[in-house]
């Protein structure tokens, strides 16, 4: 159970308390139902107050509480959520709808935050284990309330809830670089970038526009017509993809063949990079150290902090039960690097350092419909590969995120299309 952090206040001497579940708001109108203003004391008499305190007054003072911070409840808190998320992305936020099915999973822990045990909600933030990490998400301040530190308190809470967790290492999640509030809060909370970010591909307008006509020709289509794809759809993206380089690796996909596959494949592909991101996350322990700070002890190369699938602006472990469950269907397939280099084929333009292997997961419809895949690639060639294969196994997939590794940019292939991309930044803190 999470301890509550009650707020107090008490108008007779500054800020004290004046119990442990009321707040000024409460107070103020238990005085007016009696005809008169009047403030509880300390000493447990009554102050009267000069005038009515106004709707500017009670929010500056109520800002200045520390809030109650609690576990969500479904029952109680699902319409404060709702309206929480009313005007997010566009009042397309799905958090609402799938809030109640995440709390109800093993190992997770959504925290709120109000201004006592009774009022509306005024934050949340979802927490889930994944191994040795504490998953991030659904971050969400009521418009009213912002400015006030809630979503800084809530991860603050989030790293106390960490330390007591056993096993949990780090603190991981995501934002977009658009989302300065975010990152700075982030920032201010000790996490750091983990490297750079994955690309979200087509922009979402792009995405979806390619989804409906694909929906439709689906739909409308006659027997016997082959189903076209997004290379069909947005020819300038099948100009570039369809390459020699990328054909040439065609044949070398095939289903992943366990868990320990697509680790070993993951690994080898971010060799270069966890490398670098160990080094400083030492660095950062020896700091830590230094300034006497309680410490879990370093990653390692295969926690789940590294171990990870790029999905729908988030990190999903390759060694998560969906994970497993869409191998088992065959919506799990690797590049074999092995085969691929013994192909004998020159590739055209191939550094040393490249590797020509891949990792393709068909995740399947999104919150919006929109089917989507993740793609992890160590070469340019590799990724086009990648997009020339999902558009075989899998139609109607019209949206990609990839993570480059730190080997490469394929920046013809992102501007090929129109539209504003929201990149996804991981971020990481460790305990």
């Amino acid at each position: 159970m999470l301890a509550l952090r009650s707020g107090h206040y008490c108008r007779a001497c500054a800020f004290n308390r004046f119990g442990p579940q009321r707040t000024l708001r409460e107070a103020t109108a238990r005085s007016k139902s009696r005809g008169r203003m009047t403030m509880p004391s300390c000493t447990g008499g009554q102050t009267a107050a000069p005038a009515p305190l106004t709707e500017t007054v009670l929010r500056t003072v109520e800002s200045k509480l520390q809030p109650v911070i609690r576990p969500y409840c479904s029952d109680r808190d699902h319409a404060d959520v709702a309206h929480i998320c009313r005007n997010v992305y566009g009042g397309t936020d799905d958090l609402p709808t799938t809030i109640n099915a995440a709390a109800s999973q093993p190992l997770t822990h959504i925290l709120t935050a109000a201004t006592s045990s009774r009022a509306p909600l005024d934050a949340l933030l979802c927490c889930q284990q994944r191994g040795d990490v504490l998953w991030l998400w659904g971050a969400r301040t009521r418009e009213e309330a912002r400015g006030r530190g809630l979503a800084r308190l809530l991860l603050e809470e989030a790293e106390l809830l960490a330390r007591r967790l056993p096993g949990v290492q780090a603190l991981q999640s995501v934002t977009v670089p658009a989302n300065a509030t975010m990152w700075g809060v982030f920032s201010r909370c000790g996490f750091t970038p983990q490297h750079d970010p994955i690309v979200s591909w087509p922009a979402s307008e792009t995405s979806l526009a390619a989804h409906q006509q694909l929906q439709q020709q689906h739909e409308e289509r006659s027997a016997g017509l082959e189903q076209q794809s997004l290379l069909s759809v947005l020819p300038q993206v099948a100009a570039v993809a369809t390459s020699s380089a990328a054909q040439q690796l065609l044949p070398h996909w095939r289903p992943c063949r366990s868990a320990q596959e697509l680790k070993g494949a993951l690994l080898q592909l971010r060799q270069r990079r966890t490398g670098m991101q160990l080094a400083r996350l030492a660095e950062e322990q020896q700091q830590q150290q230094q300034q006497q700070q309680p410490g879990k002890g370093p990653l390692a190369a295969d926690s789940f902090a590294f171990n990870w699938l790029p999905g729908e602006y988030e990190l999903i472990p390759a060694g998560w039960p969906v994970v497993q469950q869409l191998a088992g269907q065959g919506s799990v397939l690797v590049l074999d690097p092995g085969a691929a280099a013994s192909s004998g084929q020159p590739w055209p333009g191939q550094a040393e350092e490249e590797r020509h292997a891949a990792v393709l997961v068909l995740w399947g419809p999104s919150s919006s419909g929109v089917r989507y895949a993740g793609i992890v690639a160590g070469s340019p060639a590799a990724l086009a590969s990648a997009l020339l294969h999902a558009a075989v196994a899998d139609r109607r997939c019209c949206k990609f995120y990839v993570d480059c590794c730190g080997r490469f940019q394929h920046q013809q292939l992102w501007e090929s299309t129109p539209g504003q991309r929201y990149d996804i930044v991981p971020f990481c803190k460790l305990l």
